[in-house]
C-alpha cells in the first residue's frame, strides 16, 4: 500500500518483472538504516494507537 510505505520503502506498482528487478536492485544498494529510521518515524507519526483506535471505531459505526 503506497500510502503506508511512503518514502520509507519500495512499492511494486504493477505486476512487471522488469520493474521488480529494478526495485530489488535499488533495495540492495539502499541505506537500510535510514529506511528503518524513516519507517519507524512514519509509523510513530501516522499510526499511533489513538489514531488506530479511532479508525477502528469509525469502521464499527459504519457497519451498524
Amino acid at each position: 500500500m503506497p500510502e503506508i510505505v511512503g518514502d520509507s520503502g519500495f512499492v511494486l506498482k504493477q505486476k512487471n518483472a522488469a520493474e521488480l528487478k529494478q526495485l530489488i536492485e535499488k533495495a540492495i544498494v539502499s541505506d537500510k538504516t535510514a529506511l528503518r529510521k524513516s519507517a519507524r518515524q512514519r509509523i510513530a507519526d501516522n499510526y499511533t494507537l489513538q489514531k488506530r483506535k479511532e479508525k477502528l471505531l469509525e469502521l464499527f459505526e459504519k457497519a451498524e
